[in-house]
């Protein structure tokens, strides 16, 4: 027995129970089919999807490998480039100023108030680079302390392997044996040996004690 339903109500019909189990096998074998084919076209969609993610991160990740190449090889031509630019006279301000920071109480409050270089040649064929002039930096108090000579001294050289650079020394004077030189009339040791021997030229006069 099987019900219908319409719109005159619902009816019954007498029907075999072999035709009503073979009716709802072929229904439910449709429905079977229609369901795998509705996973299977969800799988083609999916793996589509996939595939464009994994192009997308491929290209994304070719991009990033190119980038942290490409960085490091600009830093690098940068500083080459600079170096080049500046020459030894550069070279010898960058590392003066470096060790200059390293000797302040505040390395960050380091300040050249002033400052001049002295070249001349030497005996191996380049020249010795002077930078002499006035830094400053902050107390323990927090306040700048109105500076104080130094002296920074670097050299080239040109041999079988070429040019050659280095610093030498940099030196600040010393404020103490400053007073104290001062009290007896007499040259520093800064003043002796840095000061007077690689700050001098034409335009620079020795220093020389003040009454004598």
């Amino acid at each position: 027995m099987i019900y219908l339903i319409d719109d005159r109500g619902v009816h019954r019909h007498e029907m075999p129970d072999r035709i009503i189990r073979f009716t709802l096998s072929v229904a439910a074998r449709m429905a079977t089919r229609a369901g795998i084919g509705k996973v299977r076209e969800y799988a083609h969609v999916a793996k589509i999807h996939t595939r464009r993610e994994r192009k997308w991160q491929m290209k994304i990740l070719k991009w990033l490998v190119i980038v942290l190449i490409a960085i490091p090889v600009l830093l690098v031509g940068g500083i080459y480039i600079r170096n080049k630019a500046v020459g030894p006279v550069g070279w010898a301000e960058d590392n003066a100023k470096k060790a200059l920071r390293g000797m302040m109480k505040d390395p960050d409050s380091m300040v050249i108030r002033s400052s001049f270089i002295v070249r001349k040649p030497n005996t191996s064929g380049g020249e010795d680079i002077a930078i002499c002039g006035i830094v400053d930096g902050k107390n323990g108090f927090g306040g700048y302390t109105g500076g104080i000579r130094f002296v920074s001294v670097s050299f080239t050289t040109n041999g079988s392997y070429g040019e050659t650079f280095d610093t030498r020394a940099v030196q600040i004077e010393d404020s103490a044996e400053k007073a104290k030189a001062v009290d007896v009339k007499m040259l520093t040791g800064f003043e002796k040996v840095y000061w007077n021997d690689n700050c001098v030229d034409a335009e620079h006069p020795a220093l020389t004690v003040k009454g004598i």
